[in-house]
């Protein structure tokens, strides 16, 4: 959300909009990595008590306030792992969606 602000949009902007904020994950190097792949939670498998946010001021860990989101490790959590990602393969994840 910091970086939108950076680019111009206001608090009330972004409020007033709808936002998807997408990432994507590749390998760098052209072997297929096989030593600490990418692994993702699937955030249906969260319990809201499982959640905590952290609010951080601005100056801290950048010049925006910001919320540092996680989730306390869990029995219950389903993972996904991807091994062996090539720099041809993409990952393509939704990170935000207001």
């Amino acid at each position: 959300v910091a970086a939108v602000m950076v680019a111009g949009v206001t608090a009330a902007e972004l409020q007033a909009s709808r936002v998807l904020m997408v990432n994507t994950w590749r390998s760098l190097h052209a072997a297929p990595v096989r030593r600490q792949p990418l692994a993702l939670v699937d955030r249906r498998s969260v319990a809201a008590e499982d959640v905590a946010v952290i609010p951080m001021p601005a100056g801290v860990t950048s010049e925006f306030a910001v919320r540092l989101v996680y989730a306390r490790p869990s029995a219950a959590h389903a993972w996904y792992w991807f091994s062996s990602m090539t720099p041809e393969e993409v990952l393509l994840f939704k990170q935000l969606n207001r």
